[in-house]
């Protein structure tokens, strides 16, 4: 029976590829969605074929990876992590629907996360910091830099739907809206016109109980949003809230939202036709962070972390194709979507690392 330790430290967390390339900020929202667990000696901690969703950290102990197809298996161990273990973590045999089947040969620890919601994290983090970096075409809003509201956004898991290539349109959309001190922004029951982020400025946010007690009362600062009723499709505000301070708004109109819901056109390939493409000279490009990359880069590919990928796509050859892969194709279809607006052919490995069989590239399972 397995035993579940909730929250891990930060240094531990840290440790594990690929959340320890985040901000800080991402690290400490994703801490309370791991979980360790404590695992007896001939547990099975997932079978060959199946599709959890998960990611898993192998933290202290050892376990046997073995698969039907192969007679052959394969041992990992790590020492305990207060002692001699690695100061880098990656997952085990991370692959939907997985390829192999993992058993405990000892007692273990491990960490689980939703993968999921990981891939959310280092997509948007990745990518938020890829576009507010110095660079041409950088976005601005009416009230400030790329910078400012790529901080804000980064917060936001509301913004978690929005497919990665669109997040450069997301700072266009958003308008800037001044306030005065006392201002009412949003009343409860009334019309809700859109989602706001508070740029600078505090608020407090109310909402009636029907008489069941007082008014719970929410304090908001820069970088806190409100209005997802409004993005949800709800016609009418949840919650009153009333400027403390005079401050800037960011506003995205339900309209915007919707739009950029919308996933972009992008040239997606099956991996038999990203194979027979790169037979025919199309270059395989690795967006993923360098440490990822390590064990699993496809033959003759080019590694192209996506937070490098602003700063050096205009030196990319115009006469090349390229095909931009990542672990589940979130951050290659946002490096394939940079691409294409400088005028490059790029294409994106549908599915991503996880969706291609064991015969694939460089796929063993240990």
């Amino acid at each position: 029976m397995t035993e579940i330790e909730c929250v891990p430290g930060s240094e531990l967390i840290q440790a594990l590829q690929p959340i320890a390339a985040l901000s800080i900020l991402r690290i400490e929202e994703l801490k309370p969605l791991c979980h360790i667990e404590h695992i007896p000696a001939g547990m099975i901690l997932f079978r060959e074929g199946e599709t959890d969703y998960q990611t898993v950290y192998l933290l202290r102990g050892e376990i046997v990876l073995s698969s039907a197809k192969d007679e052959d298996s394969c041992m990992l161990g790590v020492a305990d992590m207060a002692g001699n273990a690695p100061k880098t973590l990656c997952p085990i045999a991370d692959k939907q629907p997985r390829q192999v089947s993992a058993m405990a040969v000892t007692d273990l620890d491990i960490l689980r996360i939703d993968s999921e919601l990981l891939d959310i994290a280092v997509t948007w983090d990745t990518l938020a910091g890829c576009l507010a970096a110095p660079g041409p075409n950088r976005f601005r809003t009416d009230s400030g830099s790329a910078t400012s509201w790529m901080g804000m956004v980064r917060q936001c898991l509301v913004f978690r739907h929005i497919p990665p290539p669109n997040l450069d349109l997301l700072g266009m959309r958003l308008e800037s809206v001044a306030v005065r001190a006392g201002q009412v922004v949003a009343r409860e029951g009334e019309d809700a016109d859109g989602y706001y982020l508070v740029e600078n400025g505090t608020a407090v946010m109310t909402c009636e109980t029907d008489g069941n007690g007082p008014a719970d009362v929410t304090m908001l600062g820069p970088g806190t949003g409100f209005g997802e009723e409004s993005l949800s499709g709800e016609d009418r505000w949840h919650a009153s809230v009333t400027m403390e301070t005079r401050g800037t708004l960011l506003r995205l109109a339900r309209r915007h939202f919707l739009a950029l819901r919308r996933e972009p056109p992008l040239n997606w390939l099956s991996p038999s036709e990203a194979m027979s493409m790169t037979e025919s000279g199309a270059i395989w490009l690795d967006v993923r962070a360098l440490e990822e990359a390590s064990d699993s880069l496809l033959p003759g590919a080019y590694r192209l972390p996506l937070d490098m990928l602003c700063q050096v796509a205009d030196g990319l050859d115009p006469h090349n194709a390229y095909i931009c892969y990542c672990n589940t194709g979130r951050r290659s279809s946002a490096a394939a979507h940079i691409l294409g607006q400088r005028g490059l052919r790029a294409y994106v490995l549908a599915g991503g690392l996880r969706g291609t069989s064991a015969g694939f590239g460089r796929t063993a399972p240990c």
